[in-house]
């Protein structure tokens, strides 16, 4: 598994996990959703790199020998750098290769304890968008009732579904007709 995809789109199960060979990475990206992969591996690569001084990626770096010290230095080169968010999901990467090369017996549980404590970001972004207000709604919904095509009651049901549900945009384009009673 040479190509950075091959490793992402590898079989669950794929050989490099097996033996004394075994890669902690594999094994970690083995665990994850399909679609978490992709993320995960790019994350883990920029941890190696900033670790490393760009002369490792995540495949090459020796995760077994990560301290507490190059771990906390990886923390805060993180936090200044990105969101809050990605911070925690870059480390949440970095904790789970420790832990996976604890499991397949590189370093002991003490060495993975200690490497794996760096302190918990803190801070989130506020959530994208905002909620409307009462007169934005009364303008959206008189909007749709002025429309007499087929669109206006097709746009005014789609608001009082995200309205009256509380759904995210996300979560309404994603409804099919099985999600709703008769």
């Amino acid at each position: 598994m040479s190509a950075s995809t091959s490793l992402i789109e590898a079989p669950l199960f794929p050989a490099a996990m097996w033996g004394d060979n075994a890669s902690p990475v594999v094994s970690y990206l083995a665990r994850l959703a399909k679609g978490s992969r992709r993320a995960q591996f790019a994350a883990l690569n920029k941890v190696a790199l900033l670790i490393s001084t760009g002369a490792a990626d995540a495949q090459s770096l020796d995760w077994a020998r990560l301290t507490y010290v190059q771990t906390a230095a990886v923390r805060a080169a993180l936090s200044e750098t990105y969101a809050p968010n990605t911070t925690k999901r870059m480390l949440a990467a970095l904790r789970g290769v420790l832990k996976e090369s604890w499991r397949l017996g590189r370093i002991t549980h003490d060495e993975y304890a200690r490497a794996a404590d760096f302190a918990p970001v803190r801070g989130q972004l506020p959530p994208r968008g905002r909620a409307l207000n009462d007169t934005e709604l009364e303008t959206l919904f008189r909007a749709c009732q002025a429309d007499h095509a087929v669109s206006g009651v097709r746009d005014a049901a789609i608001l009082c579904i995200l309205y009256g549900a509380g759904l995210r945009r996300s979560e309404l384009v994603r409804l099919d007709i099985v999600d709703f009673d008769s």
